[in-house]
């Protein structure tokens, strides 16, 4: 059997640079086993979410565009039907 290396792979989206760096130092201090990408809005997340196998996203409910509820919903469906298809 393959064990699953034990990184915590995670995902910012938020689109104020300034406290996404904030959050992204704070989670390496605490965790430093994660490995932590960010995304600036909706459309960088969904690219970012399917390039990536994510265990986790921390997303900003009040994105431009497309808020981080429905952009939630949208990748929870998503990964559902790429699920399916495998």
């Amino acid at each position: 059997m393959h064990e699953r290396e034990s990184i915590l792979t995670t995902m910012l989206v938020e689109d104020n640079a300034t406290f996404r760096e904030a959050v992204w130092d704070d989670l390496l201090s605490r965790c430093p086993f994660m490995k932590v990408s960010e995304a600036k809005d909706g459309e960088e997340a969904r690219v970012r979410f399917f390039s990536d196998f994510l265990d986790l996203v921390f997303m900003d409910i009040s994105l431009p565009g497309q808020n981080g509820i429905a952009l939630a919903k949208e990748i929870k469906a998503l990964y559902r039907i790429s699920l399916s298809s495998c």
